[in-house]
């Protein structure tokens, strides 16, 4: 993409994805409408209504970000069912088509991160054998997820470099949140040396597991509970790191959809709302147990007491797909 491009040039660029053959395909055509919302809405936010005014490095980092995105649904809308037999499967299906946007997401946490061809990724998926299919199959929104290898405190710069909720008296995002108490299992987060591509839960509001381990037990015995249920399906808790990137993804969301909160990784309001245990990987080890969620306009990282009890505790696998 050139540096230098015009309002007149964004426009006939999506003229022509929109008068191509891909454009029939509703997951392509998905693609390119949800791009074409976010940048319209950022020109009107920065009031650019002149067709020969000149686009900040912001939509032009975009524009570079879109068309990888293009490639990679018309690769998966290409995709040959009998060679990847999983994508007759709807939800992994939908799984697989959501990969466009998160490539999009990991760029915007980390602007260097390294993606891998989708094709390679489907060959993974295929590979992981029908158990671990069936197991991924039974979350509530399986997602395909690219955490990149830059730290959380980076993740969390660009998390409030991008923000984008508005509450309904006008208030906007306030900065990523994460407790810094001497006890706190965030003031030391590992980072990772490679890229990670997981499967995680990426429902906005999980359903309780009462059949996992009754919601009034304590936290400390839920956690485990939580852990020991997925470790034996080769399934764990998701970390730190990429509940962060899927945050992100669901503010994203959160904004295409109108503003629709329901969109947004576990939004608190009341004590019927939904919090994320987090897994330990990366975190200090610590007594407290680790939680996140979004409230009072900002992502939360928190922690509480091992012997806290709350009905909300809910669990958000992760089956890591590729490191690299």
């Amino acid at each position: 993409m050139p540096e230098k491009i015009t309002k007149q040039d964004l426009e006939n660029f999506l003229d022509q994805v929109k008068n191509s053959e891909e454009y029939e395909n509703p997951e392509f055509a998905k693609v390119i409408d949800d791009f074409a919302i976010e940048i319209r809405s950022h020109l009107i936010i920065q009031g650019v209504l002149d067709s020969n005014h000149q686009l900040d490095n912001f939509v032009i980092k975009k524009i570079d970000r879109v068309i990888d995105a293009i490639g990679t649904a018309i690769t998966i809308a290409a995709a040959d069912h009998k060679e990847f037999p999983f994508l007759n499967d709807e939800k992994l299906k939908e799984m697989v088509m959501g990969y466009p946007e998160s490539i999009i997401t990991a760029k915007e946490i980390d602007p260097k991160a390294e993606i891998k061809p989708v094709k390679e990724v489907l060959a993974r998926i295929k590979n992981l054998g029908p158990d671990i299919l069936r197991e991924i199959a039974k979350f509530q929104r399986p997602t395909l997820l690219v955490t990149p290898k830059n730290s959380f405190l980076e993740k969390k710069e660009n998390m409030d470099h991008h923000k984008r909720y508005v509450d309904e008296k006008g208030k906007g995002q306030a900065d990523t949140w994460h407790m810094e108490k001497e006890d706190s299992p965030y003031l030391e987060v590992s980072t990772s040396d490679s890229t990670l591509i997981s499967i995680v839960e990426g429902a906005a509001r999980l359903k309780h597991r009462p059949d996992i381990i009754p919601c009034e037990s304590q936290l400390e015995e839920r956690k485990k509970a939580f852990i020991n249920h997925y470790i034996e399906k080769k399934i764990l808790l998701i970390s730190v790191h990429e509940y962060a990137v899927l945050m992100q993804r669901s503010l994203r969301e959160y904004r295409r959809h109108g503003n629709d909160k329901g969109k947004i990784l576990d939004y608190f309001e009341n004590e019927k709302d939904t919090v994320t245990c987090l897994g330990d990987r990366h975190l200090k080890k610590t007594t407290r147990i680790p939680v996140a969620f979004f409230a009072a306009r900002k992502v939360s990282f928190s922690a509480y007491g091992p012997d806290f009890t709350i009905d909300n505790f809910c669990a958000r696998p992760s089956h890591p797909l590729m490191l690299y």
